[in-house]
């Protein structure tokens, strides 16, 4: 796409140049049409160049938000994960807990069996 901006800009350049050159027979024309495609070229190669810039500061900025994404999205499963662990070691907890509670009424009915 640069290329096609370039080249556009001095094929214009050329024709400009020609264009003014013309007053003067032959000569003036090719001069004019040469000098017209110089600065055409220069001109092109400035709108190439702006472009490139134009697309890598996109392509940065897109980076940038994936990486966000990425960011939030890993800061999201670290939470989930946190909330799974507490709620594992309640399950393990509260399992203690029976444990002790279903001994202890064992326990008692063997005492009061006696």
């Amino acid at each position: 796409m640069g290329i096609v901006g370039g080249g556009a800009a001095a094929a214009e350049g050329a024709a400009a140049g020609a264009a003014a050159g013309s007053a003067v027979p032959i000569v003036g024309t090719l001069i004019g049409a040469g000098v017209g495609l110089l600065v055409g070229g220069l001109v092109g190669g400035a709108i190439t160049a702006k472009q490139k810039q134009k697309r890598e500061r996109l392509y940065q900025e897109a980076i940038r938000k994936l990486n966000g994404q990425i960011s939030a999205l890993t800061r999201e499963v670290q939470s989930l994960q946190d909330k799974n662990n507490k709620k594992d070691a309640e399950i393990a907890r509260l399992k203690y807990l029976v444990g002790v509670l279903s001994a202890f009424w064992i326990l008692r009915l063997h005492l009061l069996q006696n």
